[in-house]
């Protein structure tokens, strides 16, 4: 039995989409899990996808009440996506600054969708019912069936099918479905608000991929026929690919890019980082766009701000002077505030104890890593090769340090080893919360170790026992409980 708030709201299919508002706020996001038991997760993972934020995927961990409820409150610049990581499915809204989004998650109708023997069985009503915040026309969305994107998201299938192309024929093979989806958006039963936003999809959709030329067409070289890391490394950086006179000039058709529409878009945040990868980004769009000014504009500007304030190097004299020319003051007033907080964060810095720099001393490239671990030999060791500006990296270490409170008593040293891509501002910023051993190595160090060792990405962990044995190697966090079992192992030896 559905409760009374759940409910399908009526379509006015003459609404337009309306243009968002500029305003720094808190957004509420509440939601009621329909049959929670006490035995289900009791937190879920929500993914903000908004260039006010973070280019990245930036990450909150909203608790589950007992009785299925839960809350949260952003802040946030506009209207903003979100999306929820449940183990039955991944839930997506919007939320807007001063205002309420709220959901009904039916999660009896979620798993039966995905059950093989139940998709033909009668629904147990909708999946997700929405109330607050542009209610119907989230409802709408979420029940949109129309594939909007232009290519695969399977990168394999793409690369396979672009490898060898020239950038021309790339460009006609993600643009192909074009013409049809547009008349499948244009011939189906949504509101027209619902219409537009779909269309903003797919002018953010092309614009990624075609901003991605290059590297697509490399990456697809590369995976294909792979390459090993200095067969990688030689193509990537030696070989040009040949964007003819005028190739960009297609962006204009997808101008809705540079409106305060797009921020409703879910690709939004994902659009302005693959723009980074143009060639002459700014020009590039200056001219294609006929202006240099707009929201898509002022996103970029404000993305390159703020990711050198979250890289602990607070705004210059000349920067601030620069907050002025924003369209808008909330991109000054966020920027400002962020500021105030990185600085007082710096401060706070200076007290804190817990980690050690170390100097990696005049040694070889053959004996760096012996040096390293030889001042820590007789204990277990757990090495991570990480970056500053790695999420993944970030991300483990905060899930690893309750295990190293529960470990304390354990004879066990946690190295950290990291190159120069870690600038060292942030570098020193960021070890002030991740306690242990620290190693900044050189460029040409960093690049012998991932060689010899044989190291694909970061993060990358090596578990060493007393004797100075490697007894554990994997990329990318293996989870805390693999973890803590490949420690003991080493330490029992």
């Amino acid at each position: 039995k559905l409760p009374k708030e759940a409910v399908v709201h009526k379509i006015n299919k003459k609404a337009i989409l309306p243009t968002p508002k500029l305003v720094y706020g808190t957004a509420t996001l509440k939601g009621k899990i329909l049959d929670y038991q006490k035995e289900m997760i009791k937190q879920v993972k929500m993914h903000i996808e908004s260039p006010a934020l973070n280019i990245h995927n930036e990450q909150n961990i909203i608790k589950i009440k007992e009785d299925g409820t839960f809350l949260a409150e952003v802040k946030v610049a506009s209207v903003t996506s979100v999306a929820l990581e449940f183990p039955f499915g991944w839930i997506e809204c919007l939320i807007a600054p001063n205002e309420e989004t709220s959901l009904i998650i039916n999660t009896k109708e979620l798993c039966r969708r995905q059950a093989h023997l139940q998709r033909k069985d009668i629904p147990y009503g909708e999946p997700v019912y929405f109330n607050g915040y542009l209610a119907s026309l989230q409802q709408e969305l979420a029940s949109v069936d129309i594939d909007i994107v232009l290519k695969s998201v399977y990168y394999m299938d793409m690369y396979n099918d672009i490898v060898g192309k020239s950038a021309d024929e790339y460009k006609a093979y993600v643009l192909e479905r074009l013409p049809s989806v547009r008349k499948e958006i244009a011939q189906s039963p949504y509101s027209n608000a619902c219409k537009e936003l779909l269309n903003i999809l797919v002018d953010l959709d092309a614009t990624g991929k075609i901003a991605m030329t290059e590297r697509e067409l490399k990456s697809a070289h590369i995976a294909v026929n792979k390459l090993n890391r200095e067969q990688t490394d030689d193509y990537f950086y030696n070989t040009r690919i040949d964007t003819p006179k005028g190739y960009y000039d297609i962006l204009k058709e997808f101008s809705s890019i540079n409106t305060l529409k797009a921020l409703y878009g879910k690709y939004y945040a994902s659009t302005i980082y693959l723009i980074n990868f143009l060639p002459n980004s700014l020009d590039v769009l200056k001219e294609t766009l006929r202006t240099g000014q707009g929201p898509l504009f002022d996103n970029i500007k404000f993305n390159k701000l703020y990711q050198s304030i979250k890289d602990f190097t607070p705004l210059t004299a000349e920067q601030n002077v620069e907050l002025k020319t924003f369209s808008s003051p909330v991109y000054a007033e966020m920027l400002t505030q962020v500021n105030k907080e990185i600085i007082k964060k710096i401060e706070l810095n200076k007290r804190k104890t817990g980690f050690t720099v170390n100097e990696t001393g005049q040694v070889s490239n053959e004996d760096l890593f012996p040096s390293i671990i030889s001042k820590f030999r007789g204990h277990t060791l757990l090495v991570d090769f990480w970056a500053t500006w790695c999420g993944p990296c970030r991300t483990a270490n905060k899930a690893i340090t309750p295990m190293k409170e529960e470990l304390k008593d354990k004879d066990i040293i946690y190295l950290y080893i990291t190159g120069e891509t870690s600038p060292k501002g942030t570098w020193e910023n960021m070890i002030t919360d991740i306690h242990g051993e620290h190693f900044r190595v050189t460029n040409e160090q960093w690049s012998f170790l991932m060689s010899n060792f044989n190291i694909r990405g970061v993060p990358t962990y090596f578990v060493v026992d007393p004797e100075g044995n490697i007894t554990f190697k994997q990329t990318g966090f293996p989870g805390v409980d693999t973890m803590k079992k490949e420690l003991m192992k080493a330490l029992n030896k």
